[in-house]
């Protein structure tokens, strides 16, 4: 278990069953200093990472003051999704080293994928916080694969992906994500799927699963966008 403490009150703000949740979740709060606590078997209180408050970074931007030690940011997208979608990928540019035997790319990266060439429709779930940010501007650019993102619409790259995307899927069920050590453990989030890019397959494939609410982008004779719910 971890819990993130408000440095500035000594509240318990939220408890998480792993520090994946807990410190992807610090990216939608907005007091002034955290830290994150993992709780022993016996009760006890260790700090894993901390963040204070940047006045220099503009509103509710944190800096890294301490790792996070024999943490990871790592957990991994659920088979049964990809039996739903039964997509194949050409690139999965955020890939673990081993990459997820269960992904259905044909190539991956684990190191500068963010950086490295990207080619074909592409598979992306990215690093959770700051980290992943450029992986889904370069999702943005090009324009051809899915991104899964924790729905959390009120961030600034969330609202630029979805305005990008040609439709996004905000899931209907939690997913229960898996962890490196093999256990799955049900996400604290809601999650959405943005595909990018006029692909039919895929199309064709997003409404075949049934995932959720779909939002798709139209464009008419004057480049205006329209939502479609359906």
């Amino acid at each position: 278990m971890f819990d993130i403490f408000d440095e500035r009150s000594g509240n318990l703000v939220d408890s998480f069953p792993t520090f994946e949740e807990a410190a992807s979740a610090l990216v939608s709060f907005n007091e002034p200093s955290f830290t994150i606590f993992q709780v022993t078997a016996e009760g006890r209180r260790i700090p894993s990472f901390q963040v204070r408050h940047n006045p220099h970074a503009g509103s509710g931007r944190v800096t890294v003051h301490e790792r996070p030690v024999g943490a990871t940011v790592e957990w991994y997208t659920p088979p049964s999704l990809f039996e739903r979608l039964g997509l194949r990928f050409d690139l999965d540019p955020a890939s673990p080293n081993p990459p997820v035997p269960w992904v259905p790319a044909d190539r991956f990266y684990w190191e500068d994928g963010e950086k490295l060439p990207w080619s074909g429709r592409v598979w992306l779930n990215p690093p959770y916080g700051p980290a992943g940010v450029p992986f889904i501007e370069r999702m943005i650019d090009h324009n051809h694969g899915l991104l899964l993102l924790p729905s959390r619409t009120e961030t600034r790259i969330f609202q630029r992906a979805a305005q990008a995307a040609s439709a996004v899927v905000f899931l209907r069920d939690r997913l229960h994500f898996v962890r490196p050590n093999g256990l799955a453990s049900r996400s604290s989030f809601a999650s959405a799927l943005l595909m990018f890019g006029a692909d039919t397959e895929m199309t064709i494939r997003l409404g075949l699963a049934d995932l959720g609410w779909t939002i798709e982008q139209r464009w008419n004779s004057w480049g205006l966008g329209t939502e479609l719910a359906s």
